[in-house]
C-alpha cells in the first residue's frame, strides 16, 4: 500500500523508559503502515526515551498518571475525525507489525471493532530474552480462559496488548483508569456492544538487551484478576449474584424443609435452628435475586449509552 492509505491509521505507543526499543518499535510501524500518525504517550521516562523519539516522525503526549491505562486513555482522548482505526501495541519491540495492514484493512473495511494479535512466540527470538518471564506463560493461557468465561466475544489472547480498533469503538470506550488492566477493559466493553472481534496471529519475541518488563508478575496479575471479577459483575451482573443466590436459596429450602416437615409430623418446631437459617437464607436470596435485576437494568442503560455513543461515532466518521 502507498504512504496515502495509511494517513486514517492512528498508532498509539505507551511508553515507560523503552529507550533500547522505541526506535525499532516506531521504524517497523513505519516500514508497515507508511503515512500513519504515530502517538507515543509517555508515562514518565526518566531514560533516554524521549530524546530517542525525538529522533522520529512522531507526536509526543504525557500522561503523569502511572499506568499503561492511563496512557492508553490519554492516546484514546486525541484521535481526531481523521482517524478511521487506531492501533495501539507496546513499545517494547516485542510483537511483530507485519499483520498490521490485514488487520487495519479488516477493521476498514470488513466491518471489525476490534482485531487481536494473538501472540506466536519461538521465531524470531534470536539474543533476546526469553518471550515469557517465570509465571507469565500460565497466567496468560489462564487470564485467557477466565476472559473468555466472562466475556464470550471469541479472544483468544485476552491479555494481548496488539490491538487495531475502530475508530467509533475507541470513542465509545469510558474505560483506561488502570495499569495492565486495560486490556480486560477493552474486552468487557466488546462484550458489551457486542461487537465483532477477530484474531491474528502476530509474531512475538523477549525483550532485546537492557530492556526491562513493567509487568509484576503477582501483584498486576492480582489486579487484572480482580478487574475481570469487577467488569463481569458490572456487565452480567444478574448471572454474577445468580452465583451467589442460587446456592443460598437451594440450601435455604433445605433447612426450611426439614423444620416444616417435623412441624407436620409432632406439631413442634423441634429444629428451630434449622427454620431461622432456613428463612435468613431465603430472605438473602431474596435481596441478592433483587440486587442483580436492579444492577441489570443499570447495566442496560450503560449498554443503550455506550452504544448511542458508538452509532454516533460511526456517522462522524462517515
Amino acid at each position: 500500500m502507498n504512504s496515502k492509505s495509511y494517513q486514517d491509521l492512528l498508532v498509539i505507543l505507551p511508553t515507560l523508559n523503552e529507550q533500547y526499543s522505541i526506535a525499532t518499535t516506531i521504524k517497523s510501524i513505519q516500514d508497515a503502515a507508511p503515512g500513519c500518525k504515530i502517538l507515543v504517550v509517555d508515562n514518565g521516562s526518566t531514560d533516554e526515551t524521549l530524546s530517542e523519539c525525538s529522533k522520529h516522525d512522531v507526536q509526543i503526549a504525557h500522561e503523569p498518571n502511572k499506568g499503561k491505562g492511563y496512557a492508553i486513555r490519554c492516546g484514546f482522548s486525541l484521535i481526531t475525525k481523521e482517524h478511521r482505526a487506531v492501533f495501539m501495541v507496546d513499545a517494547d519491540d516485542t510483537y511483530g507489525v507485519s499483520e498490521i495492514e490485514k488487520a487495519f484493512h479488516m477493521v476498514t473495511d470488513k466491518g471489525y471493532d476490534m482485531v487481536v494479535g494473538n501472540r506466536v512466540a519461538g521465531t524470531t527470538n534470536h539474543g533476546r530474552a526469553p518471550e515469557y518471564k517465570r509465571g507469565h506463560r500460565l497466567g496468560n493461557a489462564t487470564f485467557s480462559l477466565v476472559g473468555n468465561l466472562i466475556h464470550s466475544v471469541g479472544i483468544r489472547d485476552s491479555l494481548s496488548g496488539w490491538r487495531m480498533m475502530s475508530a467509533a469503538f475507541v470513542r465509545s470506550f469510558p474505560g483506561g483508569a488502570s495499569g495492565f488492566e486495560i486490556e480486560a477493559e477493552l474486552n468487557g466493553h466488546a462484550d458489551l456492544l457486542k461487537c465483532a472481534i477477530s484474531n491474528v496471529d502476530v509474531a512475538y519475541r523477549g525483550r532485546a538487551d537492557g530492556s526491562n518488563s513493567k509487568l509484576r508478575t503477582y501483584s498486576d496479575g492480582l489486579k487484572i484478576f480482580r478487574r475481570n471479577i469487577q467488569i463481569f459483575k458490572n456487565d452480567q451482573p444478574f448471572k454474577a449474584f445468580s452465583i451467589l443466590w442460587v446456592p443460598i436459596l437451594l440450601i435455604s429450602i433445605y433447612f426450611t424443609q426439614r423444620a416444616v416437615s417435623g412441624y407436620l409430623k409432632s406439631g413442634l418446631v423441634e429444629q428451630l435452628p434449622s427454620f431461622i437459617a432456613g428463612v435468613s437464607g431465603l430472605s438473602i436470596a431474596g435481596l441478592l435475586w433483587v440486587t442483580g435485576m436492579n444492577l441489570e437494568r443499570s447495566k442496560q442503560i450503560r449498554s443503550i449509552v455506550a452504544r448511542y455513543e458508538y452509532n454516533r461515532s460511526k456517522g462522524f466518521n462517515e
